[in-house]
């Protein structure tokens, strides 16, 4: 319409030959921006050829395109955010040859009962992996309880707790993403003990956001089996020692057996009924443990449930002490790793 106008403008001014220059000058100006100029009260980001929204906010239906940082920081990273009302703390390990133009899986890594980030950090191994696989690992760090103990609240045995702890791995994995570039269907939850069980809760309660879980000492409480109901089938890696004096391998009163935990995510995933069962290779003989292997395969969208057996293992991270016969955290990656939210990479 504008473009008409000019036109119109120009063609009953014939004889004006230096008006009509200026007019032309103008209307050119005029017309082209008007189309273009930006609107200050548009805050949204700009698109880019292809439509997308580089920011995020898809126009056309097509996959969001965000430019992440390319100076982002690397190594052991001691960071914060802001969530319920207070300060969280977590550790955030990014392998030195991060690429922002690659999208890296997430592995969450929680602590046990009283202990703390750094300790877990220290002890389990995820480094080396993350280096060699291209993940990026975070380390949260759970609150202190009643009883001042770094706690993950998991419903049960510490009815005082009122932590969001679901809460806040929810924000974290947000908070991450906005800075790294995140393989988001490719979430994994990971922990010792009370870090287990809060892997479980997880799995149950953020099936959206976690794509396979592995648990290390730690089975499920009753409140978090009773109301588990993921929105798909989920892969879990649960390794637990018989001898375990903390954690029960056969459960208590505030902690699942490891038989009922099998029972409801072998239901639950629909996988085979009987399981794979092999003996591991005994690699240490001085470590007073063996492993026995059961895998539960062909579960919905090909998922497993998979259980480790530490026959006379106690409370322990096997191999980092006690049994030294695999390293928990390359078995549980070897396992999780083949899924994302969907099911089993194809």
């Amino acid at each position: 319409m504008r473009l008409s106008l000019c036109w119109i403008a120009l063609t009953q001014n014939t004889d004006m030959r230096t008006y009509l220059i200026v007019l032309l000058a103008i209307c050119f100006v005029a017309c082209s921006s008007s189309e273009t100029a930006a609107d200050p009260t548009n805050t949204s980001d700009p698109v880019d050829n292809n439509g997308d929204n580089s920011g995020g906010g898809d126009t056309d239906g097509g996959e969001d395109v965000v430019d992440f940082p390319t100076d982002a920081a690397t190594g052991n990273l001691e960071l914060t955010l802001q969530h319920d009302g207070g300060t969280r703390e977590y550790i955030l390990y990014v392998p030195n040859n991060y690429d922002s133009t690659q999208e890296y899986p997430l592995v969450l890594a929680l602590h046990g009962l009283g202990s703390n980030n750094t300790q877990h950090r220290a002890y389990t191994g995820w480094r080396s992996i993350a280096d060699n696989n291209n993940l990026i690992i975070a380390y949260p760090q759970g609150l202190p309880n009643s009883s001042g103990q770094n706690h993950w609240n998991v419903l049960g045995w510490d009815t005082t707790s009122t932590s969001d702890d679901v809460g806040f791995i929810d924000t974290l994995i947000t908070e991450i993403g906005l800075t790294y570039n995140l393989e988001l269907d490719r979430v994994y939850s990971t922990g010792m003990s009370n870090g287990g069980f809060m892997s479980f809760r997880l799995a149950c309660e953020l099936p959206n956001r976690i794509a396979a879980i592995g648990s290390v000492t730690g089975t499920m409480t009753p409140q978090v089996l009773a109301s588990c109901n993921p929105s798909q089938a989920t892969t879990v890696v649960q390794i637990q020692g018989t001898a375990d004096p903390l954690v029960s391998y056969n459960g208590t009163p505030v902690t699942t057996s490891v038989a009922a935990v099998t029972t409801f995510w072998t239901d639950f995933n629909n996988t085979d009924v009987t399981p794979d069962e092999t003996a591991l290779p005994n690699v240490s003989t001085t470590d007073g443990s063996d492993i026995d292997e059961f895998v539960y395969d062909n579960g919905d969208n090909d998922t497993q449930y998979v259980h480790l057996r530490v026959n006379g293992g106690g409370h322990s991270w096997p191999g980092a002490w006690d049994n030294q016969d695999i390293i928990a955290a390359e078995y549980i990656w070897d396992v999780i790793g083949q899924y994302d939210i969907n099911g089993r990479i194809n």
